[in-house]
């Protein structure tokens, strides 16, 4: 009898798997994207790619990742010859990435060794999730770097085991495919051009304190980011032949300064109270203290200052990466000015990213059910903030557990996935931050959730 139970209970992250694809197929047949803002300008990309061609794409950028508009692109070409909406064949595509990435979610829940029944639940919640399944039915990028970020802690999790033999050339294969998979990030999303070189930094430093940073350790390292850096470079590069910005994207200098600039204006009590109240979302801002004592804090602000000044700068004919370069450094004058209130307030910024779950993100039309519990103050802002306790004591429990405790085995494992955390956040800080900017880390929080759910329950039961 306790075998069948066992046996059992070993199927359940089967079966959670199984209930949220007929969810997904359901909301796959229910929903549709709702095409503003960002949403239009991804699909502008995708279809200039389709019927234009890469030439065209550099030509008139520098341009978004390309990731995502390639997805779009794909779903176009078949759209057009199977004679359909482009919409249903791109949402169906989301769905499948969604699918990918719980089975590289289940593969890791499995590597830590939790329990069967809290894989059931974490895979549970992340297929019903509303931050998730929004990102499954919108028109936005982030869903592409969810089985991108989990390839990336699978691939990290096989070389840290490898590390210290280094016998044939497949293990330093492993390096390469390390960082190409970082470098589909970066180009699915462009800060992981500033979080990959300081998460290189960082297994190096690991390496060098634990005296394992041998000749054959040496050389994996230089592949790994020798991997990532070329193509970075190369498509930098092409971007400079066409358009003329030695670049990824256009966004990152003006973006900052205008955030910096908001952000080092004086500040008042008032100003002060916004702030922390804007951290579980402009919505909840705006119900605690009104429109306009948050109206402040909000991402057009931010976005009128950098595009004001780097309209002035061009007015001076400086060519575009001078112009950048301008940006930057005027970002960190304004910040040196103030150092303790531009940390306080990267601080303030980078909390946003630990409220990831909302049913407010927008831009989906979901069935009318649906729509109705994601309206409900109740639902919305009491998972909202449950979700972001757990994430807050998770991460402070696995912290622990790696860093202070020092743990063997599966948890020490566990640094990978708070390095990447940690630097994410620490990176996005200097920016403004909108509530999916948090989405990337939906798959990692679950991780740590579960790691610490299963450590928690494992250490009371053998009290």
């Amino acid at each position: 009898m306790l075998s069948k139970q066992s046996s059992w209970i070993q199927k359940t992250p089967l079966v959670a798997i199984i209930c949220c694809v007929i969810y997904w197929l359901y909301l796959a047949s229910t929903t549709q994207p709702i095409l503003v803002h960002d949403a239009l300008g991804y699909e502008h990309l995708g279809s200039l790619l389709y019927k234009e061609g890469w030439i065209e794409y550099f030509k008139t950028g520098p341009n978004r990742e390309p990731v995502y508009p390639i997805l779009i692109s794909l779903s176009m070409r078949l759209a057009d010859i199977l004679s359909v909406s482009y919409l249903s064949i791109q949402i169906f595509f989301q769905f499948c990435i969604l699918f990918i990435s719980q089975l590289l979610l289940l593969k890791i829940l499995r590597k830590f060794q939790i329990h069967p029944i809290i894989q059931t639940v974490t895979l549970f919640y992340f297929g019903f999730s509303p931050a998730v399944i929004n990102s499954a039915c919108s028109l936005f990028s982030e869903i592409a770097s969810y089985p991108l970020i989990l390839a990336t802690i699978i691939v990290g999790y096989v070389s840290v085991e490898k590390l210290s033999q280094l016998n044939s050339k497949k293990d330093y294969l492993l390096a390469f495919v390390w960082g190409i998979l970082f470098f589909l990030l970066t180009l699915t999303k462009a800060i992981f051009e500033i979080i990959t070189p300081a998460f290189f930094l960082i297994c190096i430093i690991y390496a060098i304190k634990n005296r394992r940073l041998g000749l054959k350790m040496a050389i994996f390292f230089l592949i790994f980011i020798f991997s990532f850096e070329i193509p970075v470079f190369l498509y930098k590069s092409a971007n400079q032949k066409y358009n003329g910005h030695f670049a990824l994207t256009d966004r990152g200098a003006w973006a900052l300064y205008g955030n910096i600039a908001r952000r080092m204006e004086k500040l008042n009590n008032q100003r002060m109270q916004s702030a922390a109240a804007f951290i579980p979302g402009e919505q909840f801002c705006q119900k605690a203290l009104g429109k306009d004592r948050c109206a402040f804090w909000s991402w057009r602000i931010s976005d009128d200052l950098g595009a004001e000044k780097r309209q002035e700068l061009e007015s001076y004919h400086l060519p575009a990466q001078k112009a950048d370069q301008t940006l930057i450094k005027l970002a960190i004058g304004k910040m040196l000015v103030n150092p303790l209130q531009a940390a306080g307030l990267g601080l303030v910024e980078g909390a946003k990213m630990l409220f990831w779950e909302s049913t407010q993100i927008g831009f989906v039309a979901y069935p009318s059910w649906l729509q109705k519990l994601y309206d409900r103050q109740v639902f919305s802002y009491g998972l909202s903030f449950l979700m972001a306790l757990l994430t807050i004591l998770s991460l402070f429990y696995t912290l622990q557990l790696t860093f202070i405790e020092k743990k063997n085995g599966h948890i020490e494992r566990l640094g990978l996935i708070l390095a990447l955390i940690i630097l994410f956040i620490a990176v996005h800080s200097f920016f403004y931050i909108l509530p999916r900017y948090a989405l990337p880390l939906v798959p990692l929080y679950l991780i740590i959730i579960a790691v610490a759910t299963n450590q928690f329950l494992g250490q009371r039961k053998s009290r």
